[in-house]
C-alpha cells in the first residue's frame, strides 16, 4: 500500500470520526431538548390544572376558594359559587352561615345542611404585585 493510499484512508477514518463524534453531540443536544420539552409540557399541565375547577375532596386547608356546586332547586342559576377557605377540616365560611341560621331562623325556614354541598374548587390567585 503506497503512502497516498494510507494517508487517504487516515483522512477517510478520521473524517468519519469527525462525524460521528458530531452526530453522537447532536444525538445529545437533541436528547436534552427532549427533556426540556417534556418539563415543560408537564409544567403547562400543572398550570392548567390550577386554572381548573377540581374536585372538592382535593382542597387545600387555610388557601382561599372560589367554590362551586348545582343546587337544582335553583331552576334559573343552578349553578352556584361562593368564596370559602377550609379550616381545620371545615369551610369556614359555611360553617357560620350554618350556625348562624340554626342560631335565628324562624320555625319552617329553609335551613343549609350540615355539609356543605360544594363539589368543586379552584384557588383564588394572589392579586398582581403592585407597582411602586
Amino acid at each position: 500500500m503506497s503512502d497516498n493510499e494510507m494517508d487517504y484512508d487516515a483522512l477517510v477514518e478520521g473524517l468519519l470520526n469527525m462525524g460521528l463524534n458530531k452526530c453522537n453531540e447532536a444525538a445529545e443536544a437533541i436528547d436534552g431538548l427532549l427533556d426540556t420539552r417534556d418539563q415543560l409540557r408537564a409544567r403547562v399541565a400543572e398550570l392548567k390544572a390550577e386554572r381548573e375547577w377540581q374536585p372538592i375532596d382535593k382542597a387545600p386547608s387555610g388557601v382561599l376558594c372560589v367554590v362551586g356546586w348545582l343546587d337544582l332547586d335553583e331552576t334559573e342559576t343552578p349553578d352556584q359559587t361562593e368564596f370559602d377557605w377550609l379550616e381545620e377540616g371545615e369551610w369556614f365560611l359555611y360553617t357560620q352561615e350554618y350556625e348562624h341560621a340554626h342560631a335565628v331562623a324562624p320555625p319552617g325556614s329553609r335551613m343549609p345542611t350540615e355539609k356543605p354541598p360544594y363539589t368543586h374548587y379552584m384557588v383564588v390567585p394572589p392579586l398582581p404585585k403592585a407597582d411602586k
